[in-house]
């Protein structure tokens, strides 16, 4: 009987602590490991659409080198893989043979809460891996087809830098440690300083967990893209030949739309992505055009745009990213 009664007392303190143990590992894994993983990994890219509050969400969606997204990216690698890919299914394998062995767990009073444990632990870890593996995990949109052009006042050596928080993807020509080192002329031809070759512009495109607030901005019907954009690049210092290739670039994607939402992220591209020229240009001239498509017109707040005017040594960048 002692023994019995032993065995009764073992059985019902191992399932408590498993179910409690399990419990605690689903309420870490969803709450702050799914957020990390939502804001940071799968595109969300306007917090708003999904209403979630600004302060839970902002921390992990800021700069790439801040120590917010190294706690992040820790989170992410030490806690949500782990649990979701071996944790989690291990531990439902684990207590669905217990429970087959145990066939007197009714008695001990856990039977409904390990059977409800176990029902969420499955459901978690399905819906988990539907998720990433059946709809695909989003990564952040790249910065699409940043191009600079260099116009001294004469020839002259020019390095340039990037200080950029992501994954450079493609340079061309290629980027070294030490930047870009070329012989820059008033014409804005670019000669490789090691190789000779001639160039007109500098070309990267990389991939980062920046985000760009829509709230302002412009609604514009497709079939009006080519004239916006026309009229917008010239009132921000592009000359026609710069912004040909940039409406060149970008119209095939943005004309077929219905309405598009577009956002002039001049002030916070320039503070994610520092660009360092030596020597000192006196006018840098940054356009970064973040849009999305629109079924229908969206009604946001006109933005501001500020005229510029060149002189001196001019430096020109050109980019931009499509939401999804």
């Amino acid at each position: 009987m002692a023994s019995k009664g032993s065995g009764h007392w073992l059985k019902r303190h191992v399932e408590g602590v498993l179910f409690g143990l399990g419990l605690a590992l689903i309420v870490f894994s969803i709450i702050p490991v799914n957020l990390v993983v939502f804001t940071r990994w799968v595109g969300f890219e306007n917090w708003a659409d999904y209403r979630l509050p600004l302060w839970l969400v902002k921390p992990f969606c800021g700069y790439g080198d801040s120590w917010w997204n190294n706690i992040a990216d820790a989170v992410l690698l030490c806690c949500f893989l782990p649990s979701v890919l071996i944790v989690c299914p291990c531990l439902a394998i684990a207590m669905f043979v217990l429970r087959r062995k145990a066939r007197s767990w009714g008695e001990t009073g856990f039977g409904a809460p390990v059977n409800a444990f176990l029902g969420l632990v499955g459901l978690f870890w399905l819906a988990t891996v539907i998720w990433a593996f059946g709809f695909g995990v989003v990564f952040p949109p790249a910065r699409e087809k940043p191009v600079i052009y260099l116009y001294p006042q004469t020839d002259q050596r020019v390095n340039v830098k990037l200080k950029y928080p992501g994954t450079l993807l493609h340079t061309y020509p290629v980027y070294s440690s030490d930047g870009w080192n070329v012989l820059a002329r008033p014409s804005g031809e670019l000669v490789d300083l090691k190789t000779g070759r001639k160039y007109y512009c500098l070309f990267w495109e990389g991939q980062d967990a920046q985000r760009y607030d829509l709230s302002t901005g412009f609604v514009v019907e497709g079939r009006n893209t080519a004239r916006f954009l026309e009229e917008t690049l010239a009132t921000l210092g592009l000359s026609d030949r710069e912004a040909d290739e940039f409406i060149i670039y970008w119209l095939p994607r943005m004309e077929k739309n219905r309405f598009n939402v577009i956002h002039f992220a001049t002030a916070e591209y320039s503070e994610h992505v520092p660009l360092d020229v030596t020597p000192a240009p006196d006018t840098v001239i940054r356009v970064f055009m973040v849009f999305r498509a629109s079924d229908s017109h969206a009604e946001i707040k006109p933005q501001v745009l500020t005229p510029v005017a060149r002189h001196g040594f001019t430096v020109v960048e050109w980019g931009g990213t499509e939401l999804k």
